[in-house]
């Protein structure tokens, strides 16, 4: 069986990525401060994790598969990118974006063929 070729290389980054596209009020972007704390968390977790992820994927999927504007992918790809580079990044909000065992769910959804999918339709 030939694997289709994928935006995003890494599944449990996908699985990311659909959780953040989900919680992100597409018409907004990230510029709602809980938005924005959600982004940066996301890509803290993914590193701390050691999920490699690339900007530029990310940026292509927001676009390509969740429909979003160009600007607010590129947003969310800038921080992305960012994090990778050791750069900080700042929230006004205080409480935690996620679970803190969602890594482990990310893993565990990324295995599962019905959620796997690039599809965005696929995310429910």
């Amino acid at each position: 069986m030939v694997e289709e070729k994928r935006i995003i290389s890494n599944k449990v980054v996908l699985m990311a990525m659909k959780s953040l596209a989900a919680r992100v009020n597409r018409s907004t972007g990230i510029s709602h401060p809980s938005d924005k704390k959600a982004t940066i968390d996301t890509f803290k977790i993914l590193k701390k994790y050691k999920e490699h992820y690339d900007p530029i994927e990310i940026k292509s999927w927001l676009i390509l598969k969740a429909d979003w504007e160009p600007k607010f992918a590129d947003d969310v790809a800038k921080i992305a990118k960012g994090i990778l580079e050791g750069k900080s990044f700042r929230s006004t909000q205080k409480h935690a974006s996620y679970k803190s065992n969602i890594i482990d769910l990310w893993r565990e959804e990324s295995e599962d063929p019905k959620r796997n999918s690039e599809d965005w339709k696929n995310i429910f």
